[in-house]
């Protein structure tokens, strides 16, 4: 055989083994690329549902708080029973929620369960994802105020809100990012006074600025109502009907207390370590009339039953779902006074429980920077400037406080992540992070206010 003829056996095998090799090759790309199609289809799927379940469980919020809106303003509202549409266009389909309410388990509970549906399309008869979640509200009344402050005024950042209740603030009011006081449908009178000089302080501090303005509003953040504020010319983010032109607001002066009644009247005592509830899901009684001695530690679900007035002379803390509860024979609100300087500090689904009858508790704290602390009658000039700052009463991580007051004498109050509560006092009140937080207060209906005691997602 010649070269020529060799040459050509050898390619024509060449050409043989490339035709099968080159098939097996698209084969395995053609399987390659169907797994990846498949895998990225399936991905795609799982965020479109993931998506329309997040749709689904912010539309069952929504109901609820419409619901409990609702509520607040009839006591006898019984829920959005049918369906109602919040949300319908050709993107995101159609979304509805439904309400029910029912009595809790308390003469003052009630129980809103509220569902969300997303419909994909909008005309299809079959929801594609259902949420619900369950709310459970108690009925609380207060005094005239959600909120009141001395000269040390009051601060809002993030999603802070004071709902409910009218504001009354000696000082000024700095608002940040989506933080907002009253709503449109249910307005809060604010009233402020700049009662904030001079800065640096003197002894005649706390005294009305004569410039300035004292309300600083920025972001989205919002106020609706009426407001009344000395020296404020600027309206921006005041609505229904905002700013009201050349008004001012009296200086007003926070409530006194009988402090030394209360010492005189605890004729029970008990140590730190006897006072202190720490141990799993037990109870502890802390009689009417009683003097703490020392620091007072509440954690571990464990729950102390309180059985009227409590005068702690060190700092109290509860943490890890501990709890307080008012006794259910109160008829009237007890009051706890705290004179350490830690105050209290309230953390980590900690909570406050009204009794059967919706009486809650009065928190006061006394501690300040001055001499005579926590024994003062009156604190003014540079130790009531020093003393605004510092934070005697602290909630935060998941706190519930419905139908609680709570009043730092000469001092801040700090309010983070938390739930509902009551009412707040303080020479300087702080909020951030805090979109729950719903103030009771009376409103149209003229009965209980409803706030939010428990939130709680539903798993089918």
């Amino acid at each position: 055989m010649n070269k020529v003829t060799r040459l050509l056996t050898i390619s024509g095998r060449n050409q043989g083994m490339i035709l099968p090799t080159m098939l097996v090759i698209m084969l395995v790309t053609l399987t390659v690329i169907l797994s990846l199609s498949s895998l990225a289809l399936a991905q795609m799927n799982r965020a479109d549902r993931g998506v329309m379940a997040a749709n689904a469980l912010l539309v069952a919020e929504a109901g609820a708080e419409k619901t409990l809106r609702e509520l607040n303003i009839d006591s006898g509202f019984a829920g959005y029973q049918t369906e109602e549409v919040l949300a319908e266009d050709n993107i995101q389909g159609r979304t509805t929620y439904q309400t029910t309410i029912a009595e809790g388990s308390l003469s003052n509970e009630k129980i809103i369960t509220s569902t969300g549906r997303v419909y994909m399309p909008a005309n299809s008869t079959q929801p594609e994802v259902v949420r619900s979640i369950r709310l459970v509200v108690v009925g609380t009344t207060t005094d005239d105020y959600a909120v009141r402050t001395g000269p040390g005024g009051l601060i809002m950042t993030n999603s802070a809100t004071v709902a409910n209740g009218d504001v009354y603030v000696n000082g000024y009011i700095d608002m940040s990012n989506s933080a907002h006081i009253g709503s449109a449908n249910n307005p809060s009178n604010v009233f402020v006074a700049h009662m904030f000089c001079p800065e640096p302080p003197d002894e005649t501090f706390p005294s009305q600025c004569t410039s300035g303005e004292p309300i600083n509003i920025s972001h989205s953040a919002t106020i609706y109502g009426e407001v009344h504020a000395t020296n404020q010319t600027d309206g921006s983010g005041m609505y229904s009907p905002g700013l009201i032109e050349n008004s001012s607001a009296p200086p007003t002066s926070l409530p006194d207390y009988d402090r030394q009644a209360h010492k005189d009247a605890a004729s029970n005592t008990m140590s730190s370590s006897e006072a202190s509830c720490t141990s799993n899901n037990t109870t502890k009684i802390w009689p009417a009339n009683t003097h703490i001695t020392g620091d007072v530690d509440i954690r571990k679900s464990c729950t102390v039953l309180l059985q009227g007035d409590v005068w702690i002379d060190g700092s109290l803390a509860a943490r890890n779902s501990g709890t307080i509860e008012v006794d259910d024979s109160l008829n009237e609100h007890p009051v706890m006074m705290i004179d350490g300087s830690g105050g209290i500090e309230m953390k980590n689904s900690s909570q406050i429980l009204t009794n059967v009858n919706g009486v809650g508790l009065e928190i006061i704290t006394f501690y300040s920077t001055a001499s005579c602390s926590p024994d003062c009658e009156d604190v003014t000039g540079v130790d009531l400037y020093n003393s605004q700052n510092i934070t005697t009463i602290s909630m935060r991580n998941s706190v519930l406080a419905a139908g609680t007051r709570l009043y730092a004498r000469w001092s801040r109050v700090d309010i983070n992540h938390s739930g509902s509560i009551g009412g707040v006092l303080g020479q300087t009140i702080m909020l951030k992070n805090a979109g729950n937080i719903t103030f009771g207060e009376k409103l149209s209906s003229g009965e209980s206010v409803w706030s939010i005691k428990n939130y709680q997602q539903i798993f089918d």
